[in-house]
């Protein structure tokens, strides 16, 4: 199926902001999913480069590819920044995986490494991976995806020190599928963390 392709101009603040093309070449499509309320969606903006690049990128001058792929960058960091207060960590990760395939910027490679492991339910080879961001990113896809057990063997050696933190506990109790009110002490925010692998 052919698409069709539009050009739409990018707001002036980011191409001052070192977006190298002033435009997105996006599918006419997707043109409506650009911008709501005046906000550009960055994550759409990301997408549409993608997936312009994953079909056009061989016919490009390596120069205008490589513009390509430090504009990705930009709208690929834009998009995680805009998923900061998500509890959706699996869609942070599933960002930077997309971002580091088609980029290789380094900063995106240890997220794609857990997204590539977590995608394969390799609880061993998560749990190699000893920070908590990846451990607790890791868990939210394997527990979403079923694998509650293998989600509890990654996270366990942090979850008291996820539970101290009232505020990192509430974001990790929620995604977990903790509903009602969080608990005030570390030691009930452990159990009630427990108690979501059950």
């Amino acid at each position: 199926m052919i698409e069709d392709w539009v050009v739409v101009k990018v707001p002036i603040s980011l191409v001052m902001a070192g977006v190298e093309l002033p435009f997105i070449p996006m599918r006419e499509c997707k043109r409506d999913e650009l911008s709501s309320s005046g906000e550009m969606n960055f994550e759409v903006a990301f997408e549409e480069l993608r997936c312009f690049m994953r079909n056009h990128g061989d016919e490009m001058q390596p120069q205008t590819l490589e513009a390509y792929k430090s504009t990705a960058t930009v709208y690929a960091k834009l998009a995680i920044n805009s998923q900061e207060n998500s509890t959706n960590l699996e869609k942070v990760v599933e960002l930077a995986y997309k971002a580091y395939e088609i980029t290789s910027e380094p900063s995106f490679q240890l997220l794609s490494e857990v997204c590539a492991l977590a995608l394969q339910d390799d609880a061993t080879g998560l749990g190699k991976i000893d920070t908590i961001p990846t451990r607790l990113i890791a868990a939210a896809h394997l527990f979403h995806n079923g694998n509650k057990d293998q989600a509890k063997e990654v996270l366990w050696p942090h979850l008291l020190e996820l539970a101290e933190d009232e505020d990192i506990g509430r974001v990790v109790l929620t995604s977990f599928g903790f509903e009602g009110d969080i608990p005030e002490s570390s030691q009930a925010r452990v159990a009630a963390l427990i108690a979501c692998f059950a």
